[in-house]
This record gives structure tokens, C-alpha cells and sequence, in this order.
């Protein structure tokens, strides 16, 4: 979601492969879990606390670098994205209206582009949810191709209403558990 949001977005170190850190604040800063091996690649000396003991199963940047599914594949995906596209970076932003609190959404936009992020927040899919806009940057009355950046289609047209917005959009017939859809709106 922060890297889909205005302004500057920042991750933590080990974030981006999922490590959590613990309680006491003194073992939230863990060693960096670079891979399997001993200590989680991150010396061959002794660290000054141990790795966190998931970094032998797969909970590390070795392994996950290697699996496009994994949680590093999606940030790196997504700062792809954030990089490609100025609207993501520098655009207007318009909270989406989603009639439920398990997705959120987002329109971005800049002259010549608009994006449309959909996160299913939840770890059920949703099918009933409809995303709305009373007002937005889109030409009112015209029909957008919404053209997948990050998730699956295909997603289903979506026309303006007379303010700019939309009324009532549903992509997918249903958003996966946990997923994130960043869609490019092609007139």
C-alpha cells in the first residue's frame, strides 16, 4: 500500500523478506537474513544476536529472490511499478470509496496517466464489493480499458461518470486473499 500511496515510501531492512523482529526493542534489529546458511549469511563471525530462526526456511533474500511468488518478488514488483509510473510517484490522489473495509483503494493520476490500486486486505477472497468515485480526473461519459500493471486479468471496462469518477466498478468478479491489483485505466 505504501508504495502505492503519495509520498516517500521507506522499508525497513528485512521487511521485504518478511522478518518481524521481536520484543524487547533490542532484538527488533536482527541480523539481516541473506540466506540458509549459518547465521542467515550475514557474518561468519559471531553477530551481535542471533538471526531470527525462520531464515533457515526459506526466509531469506537467497531464496526468496529465486521464488517470483515470494513476498521480495511483490516489493520488488512494486518498485518496479513506482519507478515506471509518475503517477505513482507524483500524481493526484483520490481515496475509492470499495463498500468494504477489506479492500482498499486508490486512484493516482497525472495528465496522460491514471492508475487504480485494489487490495484485498483480508484473507478471504471478496466478491461484494463495488468501488466507487464521486468525482475524479477521468473524461466524463468515456469508456477506460483497465489494463493489469500488477495482478490478473482480465478486469472488466470501466466508464466515467458525469464528474470524472465512477460508479459502482467491480474489475474482477472477486479479489483474491491478500492481493494487490494495480490497474492502468486506457482510454
Amino acid at each position: 500500500m505504501l508504495l502505492t500511496a503519495p509520498g516517500v515510501p521507506f522499508i525497513y531492512y528485512g521487511e521485504e523478506v518478511g522478518m518481524l523482529g521481536q520484543k524487547p526493542d533490542e532484538l527488533i534489529r536482527a541480523p539481516m537474513q541473506w540466506s540458509g546458511d549459518k547465521n542467515g549469511g550475514f557474518t561468519t563471525g559471531t553477530p551481535w544476536e542471533p538471526p531470527q530462526p525462520d531464515f533457515a526456511d526459506g526466509k531469506n533474500v537467497a531464496a526468496e529472490a529465486a521464488d517470483a511468488q515470494s513476498l521480495l518478488s511483490h516489493y520488488r514488483a512494486l518498485i518496479s511499478l513506482r519507478n515506471d509510473h509518475a503517477a505513482l510517484r507524483v500524481g493526484a490522489t483520490a481515496l475509492v470509496d470499495a463498500g468494504t473495509p477489506a479492500i482498499y483503494a486508490l486512484l493516482r493520476s497525472k495528465p496522460g496517466e491514471v492508475l487504480l490500486t485494489v487490495v484485498n486486505l483480508s484473507g478471504e477472497p471478496v466478491s461484494d464489493y463495488r468501488l466507487t468515485l464521486a468525482a475524479g480526473p477521468l473524461t466524463a461519459g468515456s469508456r477506460y480499458r483497465a489494463v493489469p500493471l500488477m495482478g490478473t486479468g482480465p478486469c472488466a471496462e470501466l466508464t466515467a461518470n458525469a464528474q470524472g469518477g465512477f460508479d459502482a466498478y467491480a474489475p474482477l468478479p472477486a479479489l483474491a486473499p491478500y492481493s494487490s491489483l494495480i490497474l492502468q485505466l486506457q482510454d
